[in-house]
């Protein structure tokens, strides 16, 4: 089902695989989203372990919401403001 998914294909979100990985990315989503402002280094640390790929000198502001995670690619010198929401049920590109 998750390859299904990452395909654009018809798909089921109850998928043990995919309820795993909805649940790692919603537990990072939630240390991202309830640390302190002035922990830079753990906040992009997280988004380095939530997203596929994170370029350099990139910044993004919490509160982010996603689905997955690992199928988000932030290039280098990138900039997202408070309350981004992206849903990566696919490839995201930013």
């Amino acid at each position: 089902m998750y390859d299904r998914m990452l395909a654009g294909e018809p798909y089921q979100a109850s998928d043990p695989k995919i309820q795993a990985a909805y649940l790692r990315a919603q537990r990072l989503v939630h240390q991202i989203n309830h640390a302190d402002p002035t922990e830079s280094e753990l906040i992009n640390s997280a988004f380095g372990e939530l997203l596929g790929q994170l370029g350099d000198d990139v910044e993004i502001r919490p509160p982010f919401h996603c689905d997955y995670g690992t199928q988000i690619s932030f290039g280098d010198r990138s900039f997202a403001n408070f309350g981004l929401v992206v849903l990566d049920v696919v490839a995201v590109h930013i």
